[in-house]
C-alpha cells in the first residue's frame, strides 16, 4: 500500500481502525490462516475465502479511518475557512492579502504547484509575485522544501483552530474506542 501511495501521509491510521475492532481483526487474520476447506476453495494450503474474508476486513477498515479523518477534516468546506481566516483573522496582512489568499486557496486545492504559477493566480508580476510568495512563507501559511522549488501549504500553529476547527477537539470515546476493556 505504501509503495501504491496509499498509506495516508499521516491523515489516517488504520491502527485506530483495528484497535476498535481488536477481536474481529484477530478473528480475520485466524481465517485467513486457515487451510482450505475444500478443491473450490483455491489452490494452495490456504484459504482463498479466509484470505478474500480479511482483505475485505482490511479494505472497509481503511475506508472507515478515511471517512472519519475526512469528516473530522472537513474538507468539503476548507477553501471556505481559507477565506474567512484571511478576512477575519489576517488582518495585519495589509499589502497583498487577498492576493496570498488565493494563492493559498489554490495550495489547498491542489497541494503543490511552480512557482510561476503564482503570478496566473494573481494577475501580478514577477517582482510583486516574488513578495507574495515571501509573504506567505514568512507567515508559515505557504512551505518549499528549497529556494525555488514548488510551494506547499503551510499549517502553522495559529491557523489549525481556524482551518481545521473539530480537529482538535475533545471526542467523547465510547466503549469500542477502548482497548483491553
Amino acid at each position: 500500500m505504501i509503495h501504491h501511495g496509499l498509506d495516508g501521509n499521516g491523515l489516517w491510521t488504520l491502527s485506530r481502525g483495528l484497535a476498535r475492532q481488536r477481536q474481529r481483526y484477530y478473528e480475520e487474520l485466524q481465517s485467513a490462516d486457515l487451510g482450505r476447506r475444500n478443491d473450490l476453495d483455491g489452490r494452495g494450503n490456504l484459504s482463498d475465502a479466509g484470505l478474500a474474508s480479511f482483505c475485505r476486513f482490511f479494505l472497509e477498515t481503511m475506508l472507515d479511518q478515511i471517512r472519519f479523518m475526512s469528516s473530522l477534516l472537513g474538507l468539503p468546506a476548507l477553501r471556505t475557512r481559507v477565506e474567512r481566516y484571511f478576512q477575519f483573522e489576517a488582518l495585519h496582512l495589509k499589502l497583498h492579502r487577498e492576493a496570498l489568499m488565493r494563492v493559498v486557496r489554490t495550495l489547498m486545492d491542489e497541494g503543490e504547484i511552480p512557482r510561476t504559477r503564482v503570478q496566473e493566480i494573481t494577475g501580478k508580476g514577477a517582482t510583486v509575485s516574488a513578495e507574495i510568495i515571501k509573504l506567505g512563507l514568512r507567515e508559515g501559511l505557504i512551505e518549499s522544501p528549497s529556494p525555488k522549488g514548488p510551494l506547499q501549504p503551510g499549517f502553522p500553529e495559529k491557523i489549525l483552530d481556524f482551518y481545521f476547527p473539530q480537529l482538535f477537539v475533545d471526542l467523547q470515546a465510547d466503549e469500542s474506542d477502548r482497548v483491553g476493556r
